[in-house]
């Protein structure tokens, strides 16, 4: 079942079959790419429950419209010469960090889940702001998963974490190296790292990375 849910200052679509179960046994909150919104992410509840019955999945929406493209929402601004100049974000990157890091907290409380059952993932600029989160931010989640992303800024982080990193190699908009970049400065880091390549795949989810997700979901979580 999909259904509009708020937490905190963000509001987004919630999937959960609750004819499987009364309440999900782990949550993934997936953060979506710049222009998009928490519905680009929402399709994929599906597919993922069929994984793991147990799941629950929110895809909630960025507060800011895009600036180009105003049907759609961004997590921070992006210049032309953010890849050059990445740490012009960083400001604006830790205030939205608080903003879902205490919308997390709260789904979490109205699930009546420990935060270590929650895994957070993104898309593109989503995957830049998930990889944020699992090195600046106080979220001791069960994991975080970064698709077709970056990491901006630090990967030092008080806590060692479970991240996982996948990336189209054809990668148009968000270079592949980007994420191979942000595997060897995690790992120096001490972060648990899978990475998954996908040879020929573009900017995009395909089938191979999203059982990937669903599995790295469940090995994260299962013990909880």
């Amino acid at each position: 079942m999909l259904h509009s849910l708020k937490c905190g200052m963000l509001e987004g679509p919630f999937y959960f079959g609750t004819n499987q179960a009364e309440r999900p046994a782990r949550l993934l909150v997936l953060l979506h790419g710049w222009g998009a919104d928490g519905r680009d992410l929402a399709d994929l509840g599906k597919p993922l429950q069929q994984m793991m019955p147990d799941l629950g999945l929110w895809c909630p929406h960025a507060p800011a419209p895009c600036s180009a493209n105003p049907m759609g929402r961004q997590w921070f601004e992006l210049t032309d010469r953010f890849f050059s100049r990445p740490e012009e974000a960083l400001d604006e990157m830790n205030e939205i960090a608080l903003v879902i890091e205490r919308a997390i907290e709260s789904l979490a409380d109205e699930k009546e889940l420990a935060i270590e059952n929650v895994v957070i993932g993104g898309f593109s600029q989503g995957g830049m702001m998930t990889l944020h989160l699992a090195t600046q931010a106080n979220l001791l989640a069960a994991g975080f998963a970064s698709l077709s992303g970056a990491l901006v800024g630090e990967a030092r982080s008080p806590h060692s974490q479970n991240i996982f990193l996948a990336h189209g190699k054809a990668d148009e908009v968000v270079p592949f190296a980007a994420s191979r970049e942000a595997q060897s400065s995690l790992e120096d880091a001490g972060h648990s790292i899978d990475f998954l390549a996908r040879d020929g795949l573009g900017h995009g989810i395909d089938m191979a990375i999203l059982e990937a997700l669903g599995h790295f979901t469940h090995k994260v979580t299962a013990d909880q």
